[in-house]
């Protein structure tokens, strides 16, 4: 059974329609992705299996790039106005057997409006749309869609299961690479694992000290930068918020890289800690983390910093729906925004250093 039928014009998306499908396929198996230049038998007639595919199928992508709307035949007419046309067939089959269908904008097309369609196809644009954008944005693209389909009830393969696992312990056990390798590794990490699955694999019990150290940081950001009155962003959702969201994703990429290079280790589902201990041993120890120089050996510096160049910093703030507005009150600030990201990685090491100790001492 094909669950994701991928429906697209060869001329207009071909490329980026090939790695939409080799990510769905590793994640998915191919055989649950239904694509036509793999998916169809020779000799068998296109529309009559298109039916028949679609009548197996849970979830129709329909991708639509700069040219699907205004496609032309060797006659000069608009592919779409014609019934036999092979897009508009699998569309108007779709509808009519009530498949779920999410338009895929690439290549920075837009959905095209109701009155630019055949009447049979009027329906496709009021169906939510999702933007899947170039590098460097692809992957997170591409892991939403994902995650939007598994929340759907569309099962991840096995084969997908093995290669996270594989992914995880190749992270773990290339320590000993340069800088550059070491943050291919861990982007790769980030990108072939869905990050809220590997957030989760931070013990709870640490949680709060990570939302501790967000919730403190961003506050004295806020303040020096003198940030407080900003409200002319998402009405749900304050700048605080936003700026308490990324350092606690600094926080996690801090702990993680000192789990992947520093300790050696993946977590361990059995590790007993719990909050008060951790936070009366930096107490005791009096470990600050003012001066990342002292807590960080050089390869961790050198990687922190290449993770939080300008470019990145902006990059990061520009992804976000209110992105353009938010760059322009953050980019005055970059130089203290990015030193209070960087401090916030080094928290993430920090207590991954502490753990670590704690659960020798323990062993």
């Amino acid at each position: 059974m094909s669950s994701i039928f991928i429906s697209y014009r060869r001329h207009d998306s071909q490329d980026i329609v090939g790695r939409i499908y080799d990510r769905l396929a590793e994640v998915f198996s191919s055989t649950s992705v239904f694509r036509d230049l793999d998916s169809i038998p020779l000799g068998v007639p296109f529309p009559q299996f298109l039916r028949a595919s679609l009548e197996k199928t849970d979830v129709v992508l329909v991708i639509i790039g700069p040219g699907w709307l205004t496609a032309k035949d060797a006659n000069g007419n608009r592919r779409l106005d014609d019934p036999n046309d092979f897009v508009r067939i699998e569309i108007e089959t779709a509808l009519q057997l009530e498949r779920l269908i999410i338009p895929i904008l690439v290549s920075h097309a837009t959905l095209p409006r109701s009155d630019e369609l055949p009447e049979l196809l009027r329906d496709l644009p009021i169906r939510n749309a999702l933007q899947m954008r170039p590098d460097p944005d692809f992957h997170n693209d591409i892991a939403k869609l994902i995650r939007a389909l598994q929340k759907m009830g569309l099962q991840a393969s096995d084969e997908d299961e093995r290669r996270k696992a594989k992914a995880l312990a190749q992270a773990a056990s290339d320590v000993q690479k340069d800088v550059l390798g070491f943050l291919a590794t861990f982007e790769h990490l980030l990108s072939t694992i869905d990050i809220v699955q590997l957030i989760k694999l931070v013990p709870q019990p640490l949680v709060p000290i990570k939302n501790v150290f967000a919730e403190m940081y961003a506050t004295a950001f806020i303040d020096e930068a003198n940030l407080a009155d900003i409200a002319d962003l998402d009405p749900q959702v304050s700048l605080k918020d936003i700026i308490e969201f990324l350092l606690q994703a600094a926080w996690d990429k801090g702990y993680f890289m000192a789990k992947f290079y520093r300790h050696n280790r993946i977590l361990a589902p059995h590790d007993k800690l719990d909050t008060k201990t951790v936070m009366d041993h930096v107490i005791d120890q009096n470990k600050g983390i003012e001066n990342l120089s002292v807590l960080l050996d050089v390869f961790l510096q050198r990687a922190i910093s290449k993770c939080t160049e300008g470019r990145a910093l902006i990059s990061t703030l520009g992804k976000f729906p209110v992105g353009d507005r938010l760059v322009e009150i953050m980019s005055p600030h970059l130089d203290k925004w990015g030193d209070t990201v960087r401090t916030l990685f080094g928290c993430g090491v920090f207590i991954s250093d502490v753990e670590d100790e704690l659960l020798k001492n323990s062993g």
